[in-house]
């Protein structure tokens, strides 16, 4: 586009005229050096934006507004041994959201910023089972708040916010690399949490889910709080933060450190600690993870484990590879396994459920209930993800595998059919 052209479409609207003080038309610009419409553009843009970078404007003049988002959907099929279905879901690895940040310069030492995120998972993965295939509106899956808070940062002291937000030991088991994390990381369970194991001996639902008896032990998650932020100093950040949680307060702390380059490998790591009331179902628990990518060749690994008050534990590994096999973007594949442990201890049940043929609804047993204890959970999984670069887009397809082992509070192990996950989506930013 040439510069008269650019400035032709700046230009012919209202607000350029009132901007610039006077009434133009086509055939005047055509008069004009290229000088004086490089001028015109310079100073339009300073009050407009450069163009349509800037499609969300403020109330005000004084902070600088920035719509994003993205739209993340995905085919589930799952098999249990008895059962087979088919849904369609949003991805709760990375769900649909739309975010709305507000940014402003107090001098150049200060800024202020606010966050607004709202989901919009209607059928979240993590809530799809073998009686509801399709959740619209469930509690777990519903349009909501995800951030409302407001910070202040000073360049040399760090980040102090205040509002629900991220804790400071959020993500600290999720640090990951591999480009596949769209389809799987270490919160194993995101995609298909609500499936639940069959009873070998009885061929029918046991009433313990997939989300039962695996955890990835990340932190507090999001949370009302108040949190600091160090400055990052040698590519480590220091947090913590204050749980102002009505039944679990409590506080927590974590330290990160990331390196884009060192010695020819991408670094990211990350440890927490949490702390909170035990004697209201609160956690304390420490957890971390690290990944490691070889710039080069874009082999990758990435580790995390973490251990409860509950003597739950978990292990988390993946090994992966990102690759460009075509010219849409990079290609990323990866496998992976969750090892978790006492995580399940409970009640339930081992009755017979009873299955409509005609609807595929499984009624749930509602008999005597039985407790789980010692339980150890083994899932792997295979994760293809394809970058589409000129649509900021992604296609992936994976594949989970989970195994339950227990014993019952008779004293007996319990034999539970194993879980298979299918599925296939796509993720587009905005």
């Amino acid at each position: 586009m040439t510069i008269k052209t650019t400035t032709k479409a700046l230009l012919g609207t209202a607000v350029s005229f009132a901007l610039l003080g006077s009434v133009a038309n086509a055939a005047d610009l055509d008069n004009l050096s290229d000088n004086d419409l490089l001028e015109r553009i310079e100073r339009l843009e300073a009050i407009i934006g450069p163009g349509d970078k800037y499609a969300v404007r403020s109330g005000n003049n004084k902070v600088r507004i920035s719509l994003s988002g993205q739209v993340n959907v995905l085919a589930l099929g799952f098999a249990d041994g008895e059962n087979a279905g088919l849904s369609v879901a949003d991805n709760t690895n990375s769900g649909t959201r739309f975010r709305i940040l507000g940014e402003a310069k107090i001098n150049e030492s200060w800024s202020a910023a606010t966050e607004l995120e709202f989901q919009a998972n209607d059928r979240g993965s993590f809530v799809i089972s073998q009686n509801n295939r399709n959740p619209l509106g469930s509690t777990a899956g519903a349009f909501g708040t995800r951030l409302a808070n407001l910070s202040f940062k000073h360049k040399d002291f760090g980040r102090v916010r205040i509002g629900q937000q991220h804790t400071a030991s959020e993500g600290t088991s999720e640090v990951d690399l591999s480009g596949t994390g769209v389809a799987s990381y270490s919160s194993v369970t995101d995609i298909g949490a609500g499936l639940e194991f069959v009873n070998s001996t009885t061929d029918a639902l046991s009433g313990f889910t997939v989300g039962n008896v695996f955890t990835n032990l990340d932190g507090a998650g999001r949370d009302d709080a108040i949190r600091y932020d160090t400055p990052t100093i040698a590519g480590f950040t220091l947090a913590t933060s204050y749980i102002s949680d009505d039944s679990n307060p409590g506080f927590d702390v974590s330290l990160k450190y990331r390196n884009k380059d060192f010695a020819g490998f991408g670094i990211s790591a990350a440890v927490a600690y949490l702390d909170q009331d035990t004697s209201t179902g609160g956690d304390n628990r420490v957890n971390g993870s690290v990944s490691v990518i070889h710039l080069a060749s874009g082999i990758n690994a990435t580790f995390a484990a973490g251990d409860d008050n509950d003597d739950g534990q978990f292990l988390y590994g993946k090994l992966g590879i990102i690759t460009e096999l075509n010219s849409l973007g990079k290609t990323a594949f990866s496998g992976d396994v969750n090892y978790s442990t006492n995580v399940g201890n409970g009640t339930n049940n081992f009755q017979a459920a009873s299955l409509n043929t005609t609807t595929g609804v499984i009624t749930a047993p509602t008999a005597a209930t039985i407790e789980l204890s010692d339980t150890e959970a083994l899932n792997f999984g295979f994760q293809a993800v394809q970058n589409i670069d000129a649509a900021a887009a992604q296609v992936y397809v994976g594949y989970k595998y989970f195994d339950l082992d227990a014993d019952n509070s008779l004293g007996a192990n319990v034999d539970f059919e194993n879980v298979h996950v299918f599925y296939a989506g796509s993720r587009i930013k905005f």
